[in-house]
């Protein structure tokens, strides 16, 4: 080994040797989460407006559908990012759900006028979301034959 050569850094590391934050994988999940929560939301939404606009009341079951199937949409989300992030998990977890939490504001508040305050409740869920689907990913990733890809 070459005395004179500079040290190589670990890939993901900075000048210091700490891991950084991937940007890119951060913003992909903002991404699938945003839109897988918008997916699963979607069809109970869609029973709804048919239901009102047909002059029918809605089934009782839609609140509780919808308040089931979308966090556990998102814990599969973060589920599949805490599987193939290895380091700093809880890091890129919250700032996913923080990025979709924010980028929901205009959408939630501003066009379909739901109360800031309901919004701002979310991260709540979005807390417990984390909580539950970063032990999963980690729990997969070590049961899984498949090495996580980079």
């Amino acid at each position: 080994m070459d005395r004179l050569a500079p040290p190589q850094m670990p890939v993901g590391s900075d000048a210091a040797g700490a891991s950084v934050l991937n940007l890119r994988r951060i913003l992909a999940f903002v991404g699938i989460l945003f839109t897988a929560t918008a997916a699963a939301a979607f069809p109970f939404g869609f029973i709804r407006g048919y239901s009102l606009g047909s002059g029918h009341v809605p089934p009782s079951w839609l609140g509780f559908g919808q308040a089931l199937a979308v966090p556990i949409v998102a814990i599969v989300v973060i589920a599949v990012l805490a599987r193939r992030q290895l380091v700093r998990t809880w890091e890129h977890a919250l700032m996913v759900v923080l990025g979709a939490w924010l980028l929901s504001f205009p959408v939630n508040v501003m066009l379909f006028g739901q109360p800031w305050l309901a919004w701002l409740r979310g991260v709540i869920v979005l807390c417990v979301v984390v909580a539950l689907g970063v032990p999963l990913g980690v729990y997969l990733r070590r049961f899984s034959s498949k090495p996580p890809a980079p």
